[in-house]
């Protein structure tokens, strides 16, 4: 329990910290920041939603035995994905989609995003305070921080609303 008490980023060594960075960034520009990734991973996901959903259609003992809701998922998620990306750019809607952004804001409140433990140790947040600075400071740095934040938060957020309007 000492131990475990002990794990952060002020304990661990410097391979163990550069090596985390160096994971957080491939992770980051293979998945997050990736465009090609959000057509494939909605292809996945849309095929793994239909596969679990028609298993619980049809089993003995499915959740939704003799349900139909195939069909209607299928014809829902583009208004859900929709609300989904309004809700993480901070839009309301109305109609249909504010009801589906209604659910959307419920899951999240509930604890459905996941995510990382992000470890920082103090000069990586001092670095990162710098980097809000420029931002805030309107440097051409600072405007090129926010355009990189611009083009990946738009990608991000694309990607995250694929993926929990299929969910």
């Amino acid at each position: 329990m000492k131990a475990m008490k002990n794990i952060g980023p002020d304990t661990s060594n410097i391979l163990i910290r550069t090596l985390a960075t160096v994971n957080r960034f491939l992770s980051a520009v293979n998945t997050s920041y990736n465009p090609e990734f959000v057509v494939g991973n909605f292809a996945r996901d849309i095929q793994t939603a239909v596969l679990n959903l028609s298993a619980e259609q049809t089993r003995k003992d499915g959740k939704i035995k003799g349900g139909k809701i195939v069909e209607q998922v299928m014809k829902d998620i583009p208004t859900s994905m929709r609300a989904v990306y309004a809700s993480l750019r901070g839009k309301k809607l109305e109609g249909k989609a504010a009801q589906w952004q209604q659910h959307y804001e419920e899951f999240m409140a509930e604890g459905a995003k996941t995510g990382w433990f992000d470890m920082k140790d103090i000069d990586a947040q001092a670095k990162e305070l710098e980097r809000m600075t420029e931002m805030a400071n309107g440097s051409v740095k600072g405007k090129l921080y926010k355009s990189f934040d611009a083009v990946t938060g738009a990608i991000e957020n694309a990607n995250m609303a694929i993926e929990n309007a299929v969910r």
